[in-house]
């Protein structure tokens, strides 16, 4: 397992007592989950992924005192506290497409209304239950029910469909293709492997796994991830990833799509 940063560190400590005196009994567990977890954290951009599973549904009186306690974490901590992306679930509606709105926090801002589905995501609890750092509370191998194959699926295919459906925002600018690109290798991945990597990982995998025919372009996008600082810095990629490359991604997106709805392990 990576090793956390000592500032994240000593972060997510300041994190960990803030919600156990905000939600006290409620609070059944913390994890951190996504690049931190892998190997694939940017010490200068990266979020900071974390799951707050509660007992029960955070009543009103919480959320207030959430909302409040986030203010003052942003205002101790303004640098690691706009970086710390958190989602809520409650205990018994883990992995579950039926479960209640949730709040989230992200981008120093907490909704307290938005029907955010990330926590109880199959991806994330397989993430966890590998290799998921756990602030407060049991393991996640203790706490997350058996992931089935097909559940698992099922939950990638939102996250190609979520994409796929949105070409305007997804495949307009070229950055964000990269993201595309380096995305559809980490759906692969997980879906052949049952396993969750970074994104430069999984497309290295695919490069040795994929047909060829996909080689180039992955290649390219491998490139403009690893030149560039961040996503909003990664604005004209250098190698090759332009309005050129649309054509080719669909190329590839169809393949994806094709992997979803078959038997990927056969």
């Amino acid at each position: 397992m990576p090793k956390i940063p000592s500032d994240i560190n000593r972060f997510l400590s300041k994190v960990k007592q803030g919600l156990a005196t905000t939600l006290k009994g409620n609070l059944c567990g913390i994890y951190v989950y996504g690049s931190l977890t892998y190997g694939g954290f940017r010490l200068k951009n990266s979020d900071i992924d974390c799951v707050v599973v509660t007992n029960k549904t955070l009543g009103r009186k919480e959320l207030g005192a959430l909302n409040k306690w986030y203010k003052k974490l942003l205002k101790e901590n303004r640098r690691l506290g706009k970086r710390l992306e958190m989602s809520y679930a409650v205990r018994d509606n883990l992995i579950s497409t039926a479960a209640p709105k949730a709040p989230r926090f992200y981008r120093g801002k907490f909704n307290q209304k938005e029907s955010d589905l990330d926590a109880n995501s199959a991806i994330i609890w397989l993430n966890l239950k590998e290799s998921g750092i756990t602030v407060y509370g049991p393991s996640p191998k203790i706490l997350v029910p058996h992931l089935y194959s097909s559940t698992l699926q099922k939950a990638l295919r939102k996250v190609f469909d979520h994409m796929r459906q949105q070409p305007g925002k997804y495949l307009r600018e070229d950055w964000s293709k990269v993201y595309v690109i380096l995305t559809y290798c980490r759906i692969l991945y997980t879906l052949r492997t049952e396993k969750v990597t970074s994104k430069q990982r999984a497309a290295e995998w695919c490069l040795v796994n994929l047909p060829k025919q996909y080689n180039s372009l992955i290649n390219r996008a491998i490139k403009s991830f690893v030149a560039g600082p961040d996503w909003k810095r990664l604005l004209r990629p250098i190698q090759g990833i332009n309005k050129d490359s649309r054509n080719e991604i669909i190329s590839f997106g169809n393949y994806v799509s094709k992997q979803l709805r078959g038997n990927p392990r056969a």
